[in-house]
Order: C-alpha cells, then structure tokens, then sequence
C-alpha cells in the first residue's frame, strides 16, 4: 500500500466493517516505518518496528539496535497516553482502545 494517509484510513475503515473487533497492524518499510507507526498508535492499531524493516532513527543516523527502534515507537505512545502490554515473544504492541 502507498504511504498515503487517506488510503490508510480506508483499509482501517474497511476492516473496522468486515470485522468489527479484529486486531490489526499496519507496517512501514525504510524511511516510512515511523509514518506507519505513528498513524497505527493513533488510530488504535498495533505497531511492528526492528532493523528487518528499517535501519536508521532518522536520516543521518543508523540504529545501533532494535531496542532504539522500540524506544522511539514507545515514546510516541507515551506521550499519546498508549499504554503498552506484552506482545509477540520479542516484542511489546501498543493498542489504543
């Protein structure tokens, strides 16, 4: 899907339709991982991040890990009032309910 807000909002309401109380996720490759992330937390979704899909915090700076990745996406949350709760076996998901 394009990195465009309008078409996300879309799918989400197409799902929101079919399924009313599925769980979704929506992930960004390379530069538009946090676009992604951003638009998944305020929307209500879960959030997926880690070097397989990007490897850099900002243009001039590679990640030295994963967990900076997490701690980026984790901040954003924190200061939308996102609580977090435990995830995959790897990671943590934030859902806004």
């Amino acid at each position: 899907m394009p990195v465009d807000r309008d078409v996300f909002d879309y799918y989400i309401k197409t799902v929101e339709r079919l399924v009313p109380d599925a769980e979704w996720c929506a992930a960004g490759i390379g530069q538009h991982q946090f676009t992604l992330n951003e638009w998944c937390i305020s929307s209500g979704g879960h959030t997926r991040t880690g070097l397989e899909d990007n490897i850099r915090l900002d243009r001039d700076t590679l990640a030295p890990s994963n967990a900076a990745l997490v701690k980026r996406r984790r901040i954003f949350a924190r200061n939308m009032s996102v609580p977090s709760r435990p995830g995959s076996r790897r990671a943590r998901s934030w859902v806004c309910r």
